[in-house]
């Protein structure tokens, strides 16, 4: 082949955008993209804005994640379709890693999810760059459907504090959240955010059932923010920490308002004395005296940075349930808590709610939750604290983050390459994704995936190339640069019913079901998935490593005790697998043809060599076995080993053992091992009817006529196996 070729097909595997851009040069091509771009930014602002509150950050960051990682994720991506962007299950996984670390929404936490999506994005790239696309296999189904469908039950039962207007923080077991979120809903739901919901619920199902053609999601946010905006949903003031005159209420604000420089205090004292603890343990070693006080240290900061963001986590639980009133003192507004004393004056009729506290000031709101001023322009280009205490405690979830997230982008993938006959890379596909989400670590994104229903929709609304997804970036951008002002009232309680509603259809038990009639041990394993996941989040991503486990021990269960079946002659002549109910008048004294169900290699050789010598013990006149080799498709070092000692066991007790339906590969091993030679041509036959005819000439015609197996082979073309 030419070097020029060479180079072009090796530049092309780097920067695969090459291989779709000249097509743009065509106005059919690139007006079909600029539609399906188009078409698919109206589903991926919404959708971002919503997952970006299941992570655990103000919905804004969502469009961050949603304009330059579509962009990347398209341009080093092998798909054309795939619509990269914030989606359900990694946001929940993001979120759910980052609980015991920091408190939703600061400073802090957005740094560790900026790091979480650095780690996961340069997991994914390591295995494109390695070719390790396999591993994504890790995850079988079973582990997947499990999960999955735990995984929507828990974001919408976090999402229903946000439908209803009750602001809950989520610590400990999502059933708790749940828990509290139904016993607080009397006394403190907002009716006005419940009713908002429940229109955009309907709003999406008319559309899905009478308007098929019109944007579900988008028409319920522009129908629902015109609504806030005309009736003013929201109702907000801001005032000061003096202007609450309950001095308990103070306290605790101040306190919170102090977390930042305290949380940010200890993590730096942490990391301090990790690197004196590891200099202590390099001059010292581990028993050392003075190495067990510095790592006591250490634990005891560790154990201060805990009780930290528990403290304010019951800070922030105690100010979300607190409702205040107003009163007039010598010409000032000041608040006081209802319930807790009796104002001097008349008090106002609205209930204000604590929405947020910074800078010394406390923003109230006596209406609904909406998402507010978003911040003007694209998101800064931002290091990334590299904190070996953090990268430690999130690198479980990182690997979750990548296997879970590149599995659900790979399967939607792989669907749509069928529908279009397109070509798709698994390496370069992760590369692509992981490159998505290192680009998109420093401009505060959360981590991404390709989302299947953006995808499926970018697909079936004509995208020709990788061009649409740039497309989505690109409006994006644009909606960051000048129109964030029309998201202002977008009610909180809309993004809920939006969650609620997309992730819903994903949402399929019958899955789980299926896998149990399929095959019982998978079917265990999609149900322990679906249990423990529920049961350890808000620690999903642990879920997702034990199912995996139990996936493998499954696995090597079956390889480790393959299918080892006797072959007999039925009635009809026919050589079929001898079962239990087989009759002993069945059986040649003298021959046994046997099928090996797996290949041969070092966790099942020694099942191997057991149930040979079982057979021998059971039927002590034997002198031949046949070993049908169509179901080995690979022997290792371990498995030759194991043919070699049974060779070997069964020629010192007078037995001969021959091969029929060798395939090369497996002929290639036993050749290199030199046993082919050792046992001579004479005991490798093409079928099991070749061996069994050479048989009969060796047995004669008088064990012919009386044995159940050795029937003339030429009396129904069945037998030519």
């Amino acid at each position: 082949m030419p070097f020029k070729s060479v180079f072009k097909i090796n530049i092309n595997r780097w920067f695969p955008f090459l291989n779709w851009y000249g097509e743009l040069k065509h106005w059919p091509t690139l007006r079909s993209d600029i539609i399906a771009g188009l078409t698919v930014a109206m589903l991926l602002i919404p959708q971002s804005l919503a997952y970006a509150q299941v992570a655990g950050l103000p919905a804004y960051y969502g469009l961050y994640a949603a304009f330059l990682p579509p962009i990347i994720g398209a341009l080093f991506g092998s798909s054309r379709s795939l619509s990269t962007g914030p989606v359900a299950i990694t946001s929940l996984l993001t979120g759910s890693a980052l609980q015991s670390l920091a408190v939703s929404g600061s400073e802090g936490y957005l740094q560790y999810v900026m790091l979480l999506t650095l780690s996961a994005g340069i997991i994914q790239l390591l295995f494109g760059l390695l070719r390790m696309g396999l591993v994504v296999n890790l995850i079988s189904f079973p582990v997947l459907t499990g999960f999955t469908n735990a995984a929507v039950l828990i974001i919408a039962a976090s999402q229903i504090p946000n439908l209803m207007g009750i602001h809950i923080i989520h610590s400990g077991p999502i059933y708790e959240t749940f828990l509290t979120a139904m016993r607080e809903m009397p006394n403190l739901i907002h009716w006005p955010s419940l009713g908002i919901g429940l229109l955009a619920f309907a709003i999406m199902m008319a559309c899905s059932r009478w308007f098929p053609r019109l944007p579900q999601v988008l028409m319920a946010v522009i129908v629902t923010t015109i609504i806030a905006w005309l009736f003013n949903f929201e109702k907000t003031r801001t005032i000061e920490v003096t202007q609450i005159i309950n001095p308990s209420v103070q306290e605790i604000m101040q306190n919170h308002l102090s977390y930042p420089r305290e949380l940010h205090d200890l993590l730096a004292k942490i990391q301090k004395a990790e690197m004196g603890v590891q200099k202590t343990i390099a001059e010292q070693g581990e028993e050392a005296d003075i190495t067990a006080k510095k790592m006591n240290e250490l634990s005891q900061l560790q154990w201060q940075l805990e009780r930290r963001i528990t403290r304010e986590k019951l800070d922030q639980e105690h100010l979300s349930r607190i409702r205040l009133r107003t009163v007039n003192r010598d010409n000032k507004k000041f608040f006081f808590v209802e319930g807790q004393m009796t104002p001097l004056g008349e008090a106002g009729s609205l209930l204000w709610r604590i929405s947020d506290l910074r800078d010394g000031k406390v923003f109230l709101h006596a209406g609904g939750e909406v998402i507010g001023e978003i911040p003007k322009g694209l998101p800064k280009f931002t290091l990334i604290s590299l904190d070996w205490f953090a990268i430690q405690r999130l690198l479980i979830a990182a690997l979750a983050v990548a296997l879970v997230g590149f599995m659900e982008s790979i399967a939607v993938a792989k669907q749509i390459a069928t529908d279009s006959r397109e070509q798709l890379d698994v390496n370069l596909e992760l590369r692509g994704q992981g490159l998505a989400k290192i680009g998109g670590a420093f401009f505060q994104s959360i981590p991404v995936s390709g989302g299947f229903s953006r995808s499926v929709l970018n697909f079936y609304s004509g995208a020709k190339t990788g061009f649409s997804s740039v497309v989505s970036g690109l409006a994006v951008m644009l909606v960051l640069l000048w129109f964030t002002p029309l998201f202002y009232y977008l009610p909180i309680s809309t993004l809920a019913a939006v969650i609620m509603y997309t992730i819903f259809k994903l949402l399929n038990l019958k899955a789980i079901s299926r896998a149990f009639r399929i095959n019982l041990n998978e079917g265990w394993v999609a149900l322990l998935t679906f249990i423990m996941t529920l049961l350890l989040a808000p620690r999903i991503e642990i879920a997702v490593i034990l199912g995996v486990l139990m996936s493998l021990i499954v696995y090597l269960n079956d390889t480790m005790r393959p299918k080892f079946t006797e072959i007999i002659r039925n009635e009809k002549g026919e050589l079929v697998d001898a079962d239990n109910t087989t009759q002993d008048d069945r059986y040649c004294y003298l021959i046994s043809l046997i099928r090996v169900g797996g290949s041969l290699y070092f966790a099942n050789a020694s099942y191997f060599e057991e149930r040979i010598l079982q057979l021998i013990t059971r039927r002590p006149k034997l002198r031949y076995i046949i070993v049908d080799c169509v179901s080995i498709n690979k022997i290792d070092a371990s498995g030759l080993e194991a043919l070699v000692k049974v060779a070997e066991h069964l020629e010192e007790a007078g037995i001969e053992l021959w091969f029929t339906r060798v395939r090369s590969p497996v002929m290639s091993v036993l050749k290199r091992g030199e046993l082919a030679q050792r046992l001579g041509k004479d005991r490798f036959y093409k079928n099991n009817a070749e061996a069994l005819t050479r048989l009969s000439e060796y047995l004669g015609p008088k064990h012919v006529n009386q044995c159940p197996l050795l029937i003339p082979t030429h009396s129904s073309p069945k037998n030519k196996i």
